[in-house]
């Protein structure tokens, strides 16, 4: 995907105009690279290798950022609440999660800020986040910001986890709904279901969002009303419009990426 600097616009799109000069920091382009590409299930270790390749992968072929789908690391709980009849089930597939998940930060991190400093490249990584608390076992549903100088700038706790979700994830706070300056513009990001959280959204337009992340754990169909035009999809399915209506009353670019299962 690449974002290209506008050369007409109208007198109304004026600030628009600025704004589109201050996202690309005075490039022609600024390339963004889409791993929609499938995790090591619940391996930790492995996805944070694949990650690894793929951040530098993108690096080298001139991406200046790049974005993971939600709940990448190590994977997002997709079986939900099938294995409730099955205690034991229950408890190993949890324990899994909770022994895969990320700790902010961690040795874990470092590895990731390490490959985002060597492919001089920022890095939007959707994971399962350990509450680094002592003693909690607390998973949160996260996005971790990283800088291409490899520091973290911050991350997003997905703030009310939807439906099922809240049989694995804690609910997040607004402390860390944040928008971060860097060379190709004020970054920041959503996960999922928060697109349709006007408040939250209006927050972090209010923020001076340019650059807009929107993560999600793939696409789905719903059986009630149709959602969108026919000539879009197929699929009923609420990401399309929901990422389209970000853009345009954030009047910033939105980067969406599922993922592949």
């Amino acid at each position: 995907m690449v974002l290209v600097k506008g050369v007409k616009f109208n007198s109304m799109l004026a600030r628009h105009f600025h704004m589109v000069e201050k996202v690309l920091g005075g490039k022609e382009k600024v390339k963004v690279a889409l791993a929609q590409v499938n995790p090591a299930f619940l391996n930790k270790d492995k996805c944070i290798e694949k990650a690894r390749r793929l951040i530098m992968e993108a690096g080298r072929n001139g991406a200046d950022l790049i974005v993971f789908p939600e709940a990448w690391i190590p994977t997002y709980p997709y079986w939900g609440g099938r294995f409730t009849y099955n205690v034991e089930k229950w408890r190993k597939v949890n324990i899994t999660l909770q022994e895969n998940s990320i700790v902010i930060p961690s040795e874990d991190t470092e590895k990731l800020c390490d490959a985002a400093r060597g492919g001089n490249i920022h890095v939007v990584m959707g994971l399962n986040e350990l509450d680094n608390r002592p003693g909690c076992r607390t998973l949160y549903n996260t996005l971790l910001f990283i800088g291409r100088e490899g520091r973290i700038l911050g991350r997003h706790r997905k703030l009310m986890p939807t439906s099922t979700e809240r049989l694995f994830w804690g609910l997040g706070d607004a402390s860390d709904l944040q928008v971060f300056k860097t060379d190709i513009g004020h970054l920041g990001g959503l996960i999922c279901w928060e697109h349709h959280m006007v408040l939250v959204r209006a927050a972090m337009m209010f923020k001076g969002e340019e650059i807009h992340v929107a993560v999600w754990p793939g696409s789905w169909c719903f059986k009630g009303p149709r959602v969108l035009e026919p000539d879009i999809t197929s699929t009923l399915c609420d990401l399309y419009p929901a990422v389209r209506e970000y853009a345009f009353e954030a009047g910033c670019f939105v980067v969406s990426c599922s993922a592949y299962v």
